[in-house]
């Protein structure tokens, strides 16, 4: 009993004199305290056995030893609180547990961080959890699931560091990978103050946590499982790497090759860039040509224990055992991933370059430090290879499959039904989307949340509603199982694609049109239709909608915001400032000169997005409004704000200075009133406002007002009301047609049978 409790003490004894729980020693040590304990003598007689004919196999090999692990820290005791806070509480440094000795010696880990590497096999260490539910981490006000959104959208971390400073042990170890983001940044954010970067405890932490993590025994595609976690702290260590490169200690490690790779890290740097993909011919070369062979620890294979390998290149040299020529290997694994990432039909070669790479770095990482120490961050750091920067290049993948179900459940947040419910056809529905293969707002969002980026959610709800009833339905005859709708600023086409995959797993017919004038955006959009296999139902049309065909537009976006595009007389200055770029011609088309021709038939859905063109998309729209040609339409009200606040007082296009001298109240009257008059009287349309569910927690608390709700409006002056008072992102101008006599173009529309099912 002595010896056990000497023992349980001596083990257990952390900062401060406070003893650890049972569950924070080494499962080990734990056993053998069990193994000291008095047993009571057993009161049964075991009867005697013969010998055995063989002899007993010897014990399983025991899993190799924890890292040592800091003593400094224990429950409240964390390693931010002590040492990265401003002002750190003053019982943090008593007696021997100093800052110099907790904060600026390794180890610098706690116990659970320790333990919580040994879990780095296991998806919840790579996801924190955030891939299901809302998870916390350590204390009740804390989420990693949202510092993960921060991080993911790349939102300022700022406001949550005060909070993260004071997470307990528990806290900080509960998301390991959320815990280096945040050293990493504070490790950025003191650079840019001019502070040496090797003497921050973030540092310390930050290169003490990777060596660890990148160290023996790490199995499994590690890379890939980082690269898609969505724990992305490589733009950041690009930043760093890209100032120890300016050091005399940047550029570190041999040329590899007889020309130091010079060919291919020009291609390289231009990937990294967001630029183009390095040619699969140069990264083979280029591997070809390095010296060594083999760069992969045996505990770097998969989960069944397959030691990773790559395959021996042309050049025949000395092997190089040491592993100095592993960065470079991997960093060309790297590009050949980047490379065919394009084409979703590879993804399983993705996977195993991703796999190569991984192996590499880690052989790459043993070969720069010795066996056991600390410092693999700081080799990435000041190696002449930039495998960091090309692994946030790898971070932004541009191709992602996207399920209609989950879409349901997060988005629309109703139980899937019909078809989409449990065990229906199209339940496991799927569609491939191309988004941008760098940091850019929209490709982000999709990114993180694994659902198209549609801002119109009621547009979603329609046709979930439609194509619920078209999948039970039996079509023919009187019975219409067609949905024709055109999308107006589609972007990289988000609603419009998880609408054809909607409608195609119903079994119905569809014609969808999308006008995007940026050139980028529409290019991946018609390349997802491509992908799908949709061509000839849906037509990516890539010119700018407007009153008048044949005339020029200019189009802006603040940097990395180039979904939200708008016109410059739309209110382009008041949108993005002065940071505005993207200024691009665009050609104009209308809607009465090219929807006759795409297809003779009546539109279903008319759904804007065109930030403050929606009145002169309408204006080119005349003809097939009088003829009732255009069933519903659905515009964003804060959208069409940006339209109403710069409204001149004619539909002319004036001067800025024409602009700045009218009467802005004047013109805002007219907007309203032409927008009503072609609503109502030309388009015969019930007008209404409808605030949807607030579902990404968007709207202020001042907002009073019931949701969700649809209001009819009863004339231009309410409309114009309307547009003077504020609005958020869910606000909605809904319009429909009433009074649809049989035969007319619009009798029988699917949408407007659907219609009070989601507006009421």
């Amino acid at each position: 009993g002595g010896t056990e409790d000497y023992l349980l003490h001596a083990a257990g004894t952390c900062a401060h004199g406070r003893t650890t729980t049972a569950h924070r020693l080494h499962p080990h040590l734990r056993l053998d305290l069990l193994r000291l304990r008095p047993r009571r003598r057993s009161r049964l007689r075991l009867r005697s056995r013969p010998p055995l004919a063989e002899p007993l196999s010897p014990p399983p090999a025991l899993p190799p030893a924890l890292p040592p692990a800091s003593g400094c820290w224990a429950r409240e005791f964390s390693f931010p609180r002590c040492c990265l806070a401003r002002n750190p509480p003053a019982d943090c440094g008593e007696g021997s547990y100093n800052f110099q000795t907790c904060c600026l010696t390794h180890p610098v880990l706690s116990n659970a961080d320790v333990n919580a590497l040994t879990h780095a096999d296991e998806d919840r260490f790579w996801t924190c959890g955030c891939d299901k539910a809302r998870v916390t981490g350590g204390q009740a006000d804390w989420s990693w699931c949202a510092v993960r959104r921060a991080v993911m959208l790349s939102w300022d971390l700022g406001t949550l560091y005060p909070a993260f400073v004071y997470l307990d042990e528990a806290g900080l170890a509960a998301c390991p990978l959320g815990s280096f983001v945040f050293m990493v940044s504070h490790v950025v954010s003191r650079l840019n103050e001019g502070q040496p970067v090797t003497d921050l405890p973030s540092f310390l932490w930050a290169d003490e946590f990777l060596s660890v993590l990148l160290g023996p025994g790490l199995k499994g595609n590690w890379l890939e499982r980082w690269l898609t976690s969505g724990w992305n702290s490589f733009l950041m260590l690009s930043h760093l790497r890209h100032y120890t490169q300016q050091t005399p200690e940047g550029g570190e490690g041999p040329p590899c090759t007889s020309d130091g790779g010079r060919g291919f890290l020009e291609h390289a740097a231009e990937m990294i860039k967001g630029g183009a993909h390095v040619p699969l011919s140069v990264s083979s070369s280029f591997l070809a040509a390095l010296e060594g062979s083999k760069c992969a620890p045996e505990s770097s294979g998969s989960g069944g224990g397959r030691a990773v390998t790559s395959a021996p290149p042309a050049k025949t040299g000395s092997w190089d055992d040491r592993g100095v020529c592993c960065l470079p290997r991997a960093l060309g694994f790297m590009a050949i991933s980047d490379a065919i990432s394009v084409d979703w039909q590879h993804k399983d070669e993705r996977r195993t370059f991703l796999e190569l790479a991984g192996g590499a770095v880690l052989s790459g990482l043993r070969a720069a430090r010795p066996e056991g120490k600390y410092g693999g961050l700081g080799a990435l750091l000041r190696s002449r290879w930039p495998v960091l920067d090309a692994m946030d290049r790898l971070f932004q993948v541009p191709i992602i499959d996207l399920s209609l179900v989950d879409t349901i459940h997060r988005f629309l947040q109703q139980e899937p039904a019909g078809l989409f419910a449990p065990g229906g056809r199209g339940e496991a529905t799927t569609f491939q989307m191309r988004i941008f293969p760098r940091r850019e707002i929209v490709s982000d969002m999709i990114r993180y949340a694994q659902a198209p980026f549609c801002g119109m959610r009621p547009f979603l709800a329609l046709i979930e509603r439609i194509a619920v009833a078209g999948g039970a339905a039996q079509c023919g005859g009187d019975r219409q199982c067609t949905l024709r709708f055109i999308e107006g600023g589609p972007h990289l086409g988000d609603c419009t694609l998880w609408a054809a995959a909607a409608l195609e797993a119903a079994g119905m017919s569809m014609f969808g049109v999308g006008y995007e004038p940026l050139p980028d955006a529409s290019a991946l959009f018609r390349e997802s239709v491509i992908a799908n296999r949709w061509d000839g139902r849906i037509v990516v049309v890539p010119l700018a909608l407007a009153a008048r065909d044949g005339e020029k537009v200019r189009l802006a976006y603040y940097p990395g915001h180039n979904g939200e595009g708008t016109t410059v007389r739309a209110s382009a200055e008041a949108h993005c400032g002065k940071s505005c770029t993207g200024f691009s011609e665009i050609d104009t088309v209308t809607l009465d000169s090219s929807w006759p021709a795409l297809r003779a038939a009546p539109m279903d859905i008319l759904k804007l997005s065109v930030n403050g063109e929606e009145l002169n998309v309408l204006r080119g729209a005349r003809a097939l409004l009088s003829k009732r040609q255009v069933c519903t339409a659905m515009v964003h009200v804060f959208k069409a704000q940006r339209g109403w606040e710069s409204a001149p007082e004619t539909d002319s296009a004036p001067s800025s200075a024409a602009i700045a001298a009218a009467d802005d109240s004047a013109g805002q009257r007219i907007f309203s009133s032409d927008l009503w008059r072609l609503l109502t009287d030309v388009g015969g349309f019930e007008v209404a406002l409808h605030l949807d569910k607030d579902v990404t927690g968007q709207v202020g608390p001042e907002d009073t007002r019931p949701r969700p709700s649809t209001r009819v409006l009863r004339s231009a002056s309410e409309l114009d009301h309307m547009f003077r008072s504020p609005s958020s992102s869910h606000d909605y101008l809904i319009a429909r047609q009433v009074d649809v006599s049989a035969g007319s173009p619009c009798a029988g529309s699917l949408a407007l049978q659907h219609w009070s099912e989601v507006f009421g």
